[in-house]
């Protein structure tokens, strides 16, 4: 695969790519009507997991009030839009913040969402295409494009740090040693 130069972005230029690579990139490139059912329903379903999951933490701080009346535990807004990289593609989803208003800090509870954890942004699927292209000779600085080739621009935010990182704990997985 070569790269060519154009007046805004880098474009990648097919050039005898490995029979495995077609086959691999056809199945993420058809957009059929399917594929769009099955990416709108997983967001729809994450989203309402996300939603009750929120309600559910504030739900159970209701009895939390002030001297007012007032819940000190409260729903505040939601944490701007971002994409989970799926096998079925990116999918975008929403993060409900929560805010507790009660004035002395050590007693203010945290929300931390299990459902999204604030560091995945990707699903086990693209984590096991790293360890499959890391085999075949690509390196850690040739990720992001080989990737992009693959699945498009749903490989969006692997950089070579984070398919390092990724590397470096599967190495350990196998090897049963600790991460530093």
């Amino acid at each position: 695969m070569t790269k060519t130069k154009t007046d805004r972005h880098d474009v990648l230029v097919d050039q005898q790519i490995d029979p495995e690579v077609v086959s691999f990139r056809a199945q993420f490139d058809q957009k059929s009507p399917l594929g769009e059912i099955v990416r709108e329903g997983a967001r729809r379903m994450l989203q309402s997991a996300i939603d009750a999951e929120v309600d559910d933490f504030i739900a159970q701080h209701a009895h939390r009030i002030d001297e007012q009346g007032r819940r000190l535990v409260v729903k505040n807004g939601s944490l701007p839009e971002r994409k989970i990289l799926t096998g079925a593609g990116a999918i975008p989803v929403t993060q409900g913040r929560v805010r507790d208003n009660d004035p002395d800090p050590e007693r203010r509870v945290r929300f931390s969402p299990s459902v999204l954890p604030s560091y995945l942004r990707k699903t086990s699927s693209i984590e096991e295409l790293i360890p499959w292209l890391y085999l075949k000779g690509i390196s850690t600085g040739d990720f992001p494009e080989a990737l992009q080739a693959l699945v498009g621009e749903r490989a969006g935010g692997l950089s070579a740090n984070v398919v390092s990182v990724i590397l470096y704990v599967i190495a350990c997985d196998r090897f049963s040693v600790v991460p530093k």
